[in-house]
């Protein structure tokens, strides 16, 4: 009787991600060996659920389950988790002689301690089994080094986006081990890189390019008699040496043979690159229209770039900022913000209870400051539910203590743990009906597509700012090959929103470098040319140093960061008797003026101050300065103060303009713009 070690390792990383994976994430999903293992994977929807299906139609085959872990997507694994799972996973296979190794996993996992983990766990491996069999099944996302198709005889993937043929896979791969084993056959892999990375927006494998490329795979299968081949999208959030598309192609042939047979398929799919691509409206494009259509289905608006499945933490406050600012007249449900805390605070407040609460930013704000809302607590939630499927069918998903807070006709879901948005047992376990004519944002993209289609009308996806975006030009890799980021898609080209956060301490310099040079391009002509061209950085960066390290209670600095570096700044304090803050500094990069950055810079200040309760504001500009002087009347303010008063500043700027009504102020900046300096 064939005896054959089976483990798992399922994490996808995403190495932009706030929230790092630790063993407690592991541990509230997948985490069993032995016999406790086989009973929680057999008959569910996963790889190891689909080999006990194989071996018991085989028959005569004993599976000994070693460790098996998974956790839902996150950020960078925590130092010393994988290597003490590797330590434990050698423990355990001993010196036994085994007849065959099956690894499920995902292939895409990082580590703040290992580059390329799971090369690293298979090279050893192969070490310690000698030349026994290996089979290896992988996610469509995974990120693969050559080198893994020269350590295992079987390597299958999935086939599907959304993953509804885990099962399938697993099955395939403990089948191909059996005949392996029995000298049925002889198999060989190859991995052939596809030199680019994909995004997964436009990666579905019931249309698009990726359906092209899978029907390609098959018929590649099927003309030269192969065991399997897999044509993988790679992670695109994954900042690994090896992240990327990538072919595996598996048979009787040898490496060099195979490699020949994927060469034409490897062609096909570089030539489709730029097929990958799929901008993404902002949602103001999109919203006015929805809410005001009448629809036979509800909508769903899915805000990808803060999905579970690609490493997002339910953290992002951009979408529900957009539905908030709409002023929703019929009902929205948002799906969802984890924040534990705030559950517990929507405990002891009690249903019905209104509170204040902050959604949004509370692990970063690099993709946005907190939405500061009153809301009223609806409804209070616990318990677990099952998923039905078709990806993780049978699969029980614990979301913990939940709470739907209400604002308005928005009602938004808050959890106490982060679990995808994936399964029509979702809304039912938090008791919100599929009605025709509610509005669903949801932090979601593919997956949510196979479990909800017919259920919706439709699937908007729009970019926000997140740690998933479809445009990852605008992600900091350092690990990618440029080369590979670049194929397939304009370098030049920037979809993604400029991020707002608050200035730390050691923006100083950076600040005073845009400050100089936004001086220098405005106010030639009405400083000194002296002045402007002596050491006006040095000044500057004294002052923001300083200014930055000392800063009052009243002080705000928010930030407009771009792929390149800081786009724009806007600084308020609190020094004028006449109004509640005076903006002290505006600036933009010259080249980003008439862009409307200056009204986003703006918008979110007004935000911030209305969040404390101030209503007025104002700011002095030189009379000379003719484009910002014009804006500024334009956004409603109005010059109530002019240098010539006896009680004026000291300041060289000649009028000050205010305004004592910062809705209406907000409201001008978010209102479609003409053209204009900022």
């Amino acid at each position: 009787m064939p005896t054959i070690a089976l483990f798992r390792f399922w994490y996808e990383g995403n190495s932009f991600s706030p929230l790092p994976a630790r063993e407690a994430d592991f541990r509230s999903r997948e985490w069993f060996s032995g016999k406790a293992a086989a009973d929680f994977y057999r008959g569910k929807a996963l790889e190891p659920g689909g080999a006990i299906t194989a071996a018991e139609r085989h028959g005569d085959v004993e599976i000994l389950f070693l460790d098996c872990l998974a956790a839902y997507p996150a950020g960078p694994i925590e130092a010393g988790l994988f290597p003490a799972y590797q330590d434990r996973l050698f423990e355990q296979l001993g010196s036994r002689a085994w007849d065959g190794v099956y690894a499920s996993l995902h292939g895409a996992s990082v580590c703040e301690d290992i580059e390329q983990p799971e090369l690293c766990l298979l090279r050893a491996l192969r070490q310690v089994i000698g030349e026994t069999p290996l089979a290896l099944s992988f996610d469509l996302h995974a990120n693969l080094n050559p080198e893994i198709g020269r350590l295992a005889e079987i390597i299958v993937g999935y086939k599907t986006h959304p993953h509804i043929d885990m099962a399938e896979t697993g099955e395939k791969a403990m089948s191909l081990l059996l005949r392996q084993i029995e000298g049925e056959i002889a198999a060989h892999s190859t991995i052939l890189p596809a030199d680019f990375l994909p995004t997964s927006f436009n990666m579905r494998t019931d249309d698009g390019p990726m359906a092209e490329m899978a029907e390609l795979a098959a018929r590649c299968a099927e003309d030269n008699g192969l065991l399997d081949v897999t044509v993988f999208g790679g992670f695109a959030c994954a900042d690994s040496p090896d992240s990327g598309a990538a072919i595996s192609l598996c048979g009787e042939a040898g490496g060099a043979a195979l490699s020949a047979m994927g060469q034409p398929l490897r062609e096909a799919y570089r030539r489709l690159a730029p097929d990958f691509e799929q901008p993404l409206p902002a949602p103001g494009e999109v919203l006015g229209e929805l809410l005001a259509s009448a629809t036979q289905r509800p909508v769903a608006v899915l805000e990808p770039s803060d999905n579970v499945f690609s490493g997002g933490a339910g953290d992002t406050p951009g979408l529900l900022r957009a539905v908030l600012a709409e002023k929703p007249t019929r009902p929205c449900v948002f799906a969802f913000f984890w924040d534990p805390e705030l559950v517990e605070e929507a405990v002891r407040a009690g249903e019905g209870a209104e509170m204040d609460c902050r959604l949004g930013g509370r692990l970063s704000d690099s993709f946005g400051a907190p939405l500061e809302l009153t809301v009223q607590v609806e409804r209070l939630v616990q318990g677990t539910f099952r998923n039905r499927g078709p990806m993780e069918a049978g699969l029980e998903v614990d979301p913990g203590p939940s709470a739907i807070l209400r604002s308005g006709q928005v009602r938004i879901l808050v959890t106490s743990r982060i679990v995808p948005v994936n399964d029509p047992a979702y809304f039912e376990h938090f008791g919100l009906a599929l009605e025709p004519t509610t509005l669903f944002f949801v932090k979601a993209k593919n997956h949510f597509r196979a479990a909800f289609t017919g259920l919706f009308e439709r699937f908007v996806p729009v970019e926000t700012p997140g740690p998933a975006p479809s445009d990852i030009l605008s992600l900091p890799f350092e690990r990618v090959p440029r080369a590979r980021l670049l194929f397939g898609r304009a370098p030049h080209v920037s979809k993604r929103e400029p991020r707002l956060r608050e200035a730390r301490a050691e923006d100083a310099e950076a600040i005073a470098a845009l400050h100089a040079e936004s001086w220098r391009s405005t106010y030639r002509g009405i400083l000194s040319d002296d002045y402007l061209e002596g050491e006006i950085h040095e000044e500057r960066a004294r002052f923001w140093r300083d200014f930055l390290a000392r800063r009052h209670p009243g002080d705000l600095v928010i930030l407009a960061e771009g792929d390149e570096g800081l786009l724009g700044f806007i600084a308020l304090v609190d020094e004028d008797p006449d109004y509640d803050a005076l903006i002290e500094n505006l600036h933009v990069e010259p080249e980003q003026r008439g862009s409307g950055l200056g009204r986003k810079l703006l918008a979110e200040a007004c935000r911030r101050l209305i969040a404390q309760g101030k209503n007025s504001v104002c700011l002095w500009v030189f009379d000379d300065n003719a484009a910002a002087f014009a804006f500024y009347l334009r956004l409603g303010g109005k010059v109530d103060k002019k240098t010539s008063d006896p009680d004026a500043p000291p300041s060289e700027a000649d009028s000050r303009i205010g305004w004592h009504d910062l809705p209406a102020l907000l409201a001008a900046c978010e209102a479609k713009r003409g053209k204009g300096t900022a």
